[in-house]
């Protein structure tokens, strides 16, 4: 019995020890996108979300990277340009990355873009900003504009009109049509 003690006492440190090996390894692989240099992953994100999506946004300065849901970074105050206008700021963005290449900061990739509270000031010749990103995207991966609205802009710069947008969701999947789901409302009328 004595033996049969020391032999499980033995295995059960291997197993705590194992364990927090474990434990560490993956925060410390979760964690790694904190020591990134931040101008660089900011100029490599924004390079990636021109090709990927046909979109230029600017982010801002103070890019945090977030863990949970899945990991991201964060970004407030982003512009989105369309034809060397600002046409919208959102006050909220969110760039999920892929866990791949999460230690090599050269190599990261994007999965989804989710941008929040989006104010857009729309022209007639800025119209087009929402079909064009439907035409480049052919992945898996997609576009969420939520709790946004839409300010339709005439000559002179005054409010035509608004749009609230609950969801604007662009879907994009191989070998089926790219579509837009969205729930709003124009003039208060769902």
């Amino acid at each position: 019995k004595k033996n049969f003690y020391k032999l499980l006492k033995k295995v059960d440190k291997k197993i705590f020890l194992g364990l927090v090996v474990i434990i560490f390894a993956v925060i410390g692989y979760l964690l790694t996108p904190i020591f990134y240099d931040k101008n660089k992953t900011k100029d490599q994100l924004e390079a990636q979300i021109i090709n990927q999506y046909n979109l230029k946004v600017k982010l801002d300065e103070s890019l945090i990277y977030g863990l949970f849901p899945k990991p991201h970074f964060f970004s407030k105050n982003t512009l989105i340009e369309y034809k060397g206008n600002d046409i919208a700021v959102s006050n909220s963005t969110k760039i999920y990355i892929s866990i791949k290449n999460l230690f090599s900061p050269d190599f990261l990739k994007m999965k989804n873009l989710v941008f929040n509270q989006t104010n857009f000031e729309i022209k007639s010749t800025d119209f087009k900003f929402f079909t064009n990103l439907l035409k480049k995207n052919e992945n898996d991966r997609k576009i969420n504009f939520s709790n946004s609205k839409l300010f339709y802009l005439d000559k002179n710069n005054d409010v035509v009109f608004n749009i609230q947008f609950k969801n604007l969701n662009y879907l994009y999947q191989e070998n089926v049509l790219s579509k837009i789901l969205s729930k709003l409302k124009i003039f208060d009328v769902p």
